[in-house]
């Protein structure tokens, strides 16, 4: 691909100007990597909107793309097909001044012409936003950065960095670009997956400290039977107004102190929502420092919101020195004193600052979000995870958690609106799962099993005679899949000591924890179908004892489908035994092609795909949807027999799949499980049903026919 490195600014008054910019080009591995510098005989006589840095030749119609949500978690990630002269797809999180032609992602961009993938992605994230506009008019590419009117010093600047990486595999276009800036920018992520429990998505505000502790000792009691579950997080709810950070409201008689104390005691570590971006308008730091906040362009005063999540607001201004001094106080008082170990960090949204000047006309908004990201880092060192909920790029190197979705919902489409809602919700999460261990750990928020419905619900806040719907159970095991292969945090939300009711629930439970430590996430298989979305995606499991792949088929329509899965992506050669979860179906010995009939609307299908070895070896488990990866240890496995070790949290009723091939009988079992129940009715098949301990032993003997 050809770029034009002829640039413009657009000025404040919308008029045009020619730019002259200092770029750099060169090579990094497979990368080819631009930077972009404005001299200082440019900077010091234009007031700059935005810079267009390049543009493309024209490209191919119909137009192939990908594009990925990295303005906002709320921001869609998808596949597209852009005609030429045609309106392009509309999309979240749209600049006012574009038009019905210019279709917009943020950060990134993935074009496929002639079957070869180029990626073009943004790689420096702490002062100014980019992003690439691409006219249906023209069908050609620019890139941009907004560099929001701010005042530039006549000296050279530097403004950013693009990536330009080209490969026929789409995925590996993902993770070169993700390996890069994670490196770049020095990622952070957790040892092992973030686990416990988030009070939002079911209590709202509604929240308070005697219903947070019986569910911690609810969780208690799970932990005892080795449900690995670590932290609670108390979101939106717990202070005045808000925003008054260090006033706990009277929902919290004990005060944070002692609160966090008896988290701890009871085995967990507290966590708390946290939103230093805005304040409401009643709190104490309003009244005392007007000057902290961001003014109005139109009129210098300071900038009120009439409505937000936490009410009538200003916005903070941390160019203002004084203002991250506050900040810094307000964290280490939650870190040092309160005790606290996992921040979620709300709020580090553009969208704040529209139409808001800063008192320091050299920054950005970018790098107010940033800086005050870095603050927070400092103040946590590397003991406290901080989760981002706002823009991705100035979060890498500063966050372990990456909020990727918007907040969890039981409807798959928004019942005011008709738009998707649980549904895009999970699609973004398998489509985000390529940052997942190389920039963060991505996260989804929570994980609804509840089969009671919520009365703090947003709809019942909308109207108390509306009652939540529950999810139906092929949506609950979507949701389960997705998360499950997309990587990242796994935090129950639902009422404990009310799902300690249903043991069927903490059955499910114990389905996605632990949870697997896949070195990345799952990769969509079916891409560039616009305007369908990737329905297969795949995961390498690797253990101590043997590799093999996960299989996911999601049926996103509202009707019955039939999926017919070539498995060419798969080494060649083999062939595959394929064992289905949800069902606990074998599908049998593979090779060139899986298929799964009559998935109804809004399901899936998880399977396993284990190469034939020509012995009896174990394919599928109904404890665990990896079928393998956490329940099983020490397996061992040859002509004469199968040695294997079951480790898991929940082995009541559980069953295990073996597969025998020809000339394979059993001859005997011996195991340590409390009973246990061997089935061969069916071909090439032995079914264990049986009820074990924390740790079980099998040993199967063959004898051959």
């Amino acid at each position: 691909m050809k770029f034009n490195m002829q640039n413009r600014a657009i000025l404040r008054n919308s008029k045009q100007q020619t730019v002259k910019l200092t770029v750099f080009e060169r090579r990094n591995d497979n990368l080819r990597l631009f930077s972009f510098t404005l001299p200082a005989k440019e900077a010091g006589r234009i007031n700059i909107q935005r810079i267009e840095l390049f543009s493309s030749e024209e490209l191919q119609s119909p137009l192939d793309l990908f594009r990925q949500g990295w303005y906002m978690p709320s921001d869609s990630s998808g596949f597209y097909r852009l005609q030429k002269k045609q309106t392009v797809p509309n999309t979240n999180w749209r600049l006012p001044y574009l038009d019905n032609f210019e279709f917009l992602s943020h950060s990134m961009i993935v074009l496929r012409q002639k079957n070869i993938c180029t990626l073009l992605g943004f790689t420096s994230f702490a002062e100014f936003h980019g992003f690439f506009l691409v006219s249906s008019k023209t069908l050609k590419l620019t890139a941009w950065i907004d560099t929001e009117n701010i005042k530039i010093n006549h000296e050279d600047r530097f403004l950013t960095e693009v990536a330009v990486i080209q490969d026929k595999d789409f995925n590996q276009c993902l993770y070169k670009y993700a390996d890069f800036i994670g490196k770049k920018h020095n990622s952070i992520c957790p040892s092992k997956t973030l686990t416990g429990w988030c009070d939002w998505q079911y209590y709202r505000e509604d929240i308070n400290e005697s219903e947070v502790l019986k569910n911690a000792y609810a969780m208690n009691k799970l932990k005892k039977r080795g449900f690995p579950l670590e932290y609670i997080m108390i979101d939106g709810g717990w202070c005045n107004y808000a925003s008054e950070w260090l006033k706990p409201c009277k929902k919290f008689p004990s005060g944070m102190k002692k609160f966090c104390q008896k988290i701890k005691k009871l085995g967990f570590q507290p966590g708390l929502w946290f939103a230093p971006y805005l304040t409401n308008e009643k709190t104490e730091v309003v009244k005392k420092h007007p000057d902290w906040f961001v003014l109005d362009e139109k009129s210098g005063k300071p900038l009120r919101r009439p409505g937000s999540n936490v009410g009538p607001c200003y916005i903070f201004d941390f160019s203002v020195p004084e203002a991250l001094d506050w900040l810094r106080n307000i964290i280490h008082v939650f870190v040092s004193d309160w005790g606290i170990k996992y921040i979620k960090l709300d709020g580090p949204n553009p969208g704040h600052y529209r139409g808001a000047k800063l008192h320091n006309p050299d920054w950005t908004t970018i790098k107010l979000m940033h800086s005050a990201m870095k603050v927070i880092r400092e103040e946590c060192g590397r003991n406290v995870i901080v989760e981002g909920e706002g823009i991705y790029g100035p979060s890498i190197g500063l966050v372990e958690l990456q909020r990727t979705t918007q907040d969890a919902q039981p409807y798959w489409y928004n019942p005011s609106s008709g738009a998707p809602m649980a549904k895009e919700n999970y699609k973004n999460d398998l489509l985000s799962s390529f940052m997942h261990q190389k920039l963060w750990h991505v996260h989804r928020e929570n994980i609804m099993l509840r089969d009671f419905p919520s009365p703090h619900s947003f709809r019942a806040a909308e109207n108390a005679q509306l009652t939540e719907q529950l999810l139906p159970e092929n949506e609950l095991h979507l949701q389960i899949s997705a998360c499950s292969l997309a990587g990242g945090a796994m935090l129950l939300t639902d009422p404990v000591y009310k799902l300690l009711r249903n043991e069927k629930l903490i059955e499910l439970t114990g389905k996605f924890l632990p949870h697997y430590e896949a070195r990345t996430g799952a990769r969509p298989v079916d891409i560039f179908n616009a305007p369908l979305q990737p329905s297969v995606y795949y995961l390498p499991v690797e253990t101590e004892w043997e590799n093999y792949f996960l299989l996911g088929v999601f049926n996103w329509d509202d009707k019955y489908r039939d999926f017919t899965v070539p498995l060419s992506f798969l080494p060649g050669g083999e062939k595959w035994l394929a064992a289905e979860f949800w069902s606990f179906c074998f599908y049998g010995n593979l090779e060139k092609q899986l298929k799964a009939r009559d998935l109804p609307p809004h399901s899936c299908r998880i399977f396993s795909l284990r190469p034939d070895r020509g012995i009896p070896v174990v394919i599928g488990s109904s404890m665990h949807i990896t079928q393998g990866a956490v329940e099983f240890i020490n397996l061992q496995a040859n002509e004469s027999e199968l040695r294997f070790v079951v480790r898991h949290c929940y082995q009541r009723e559980q069953k295990i799949m073996v597969y025998l091939p020809d000339g394979f009988n059993l001859k005997r079992i011996s195991s340590t499980a409390i009973n246990y129940l061997p089935d061969c009715r069916k071909k090439n098949l032995l079914i264990i049903y049986f009820n074990g301990k924390k740790q079980t032993d099998f040993i199967l003997e063959w004898k051959k026919i």
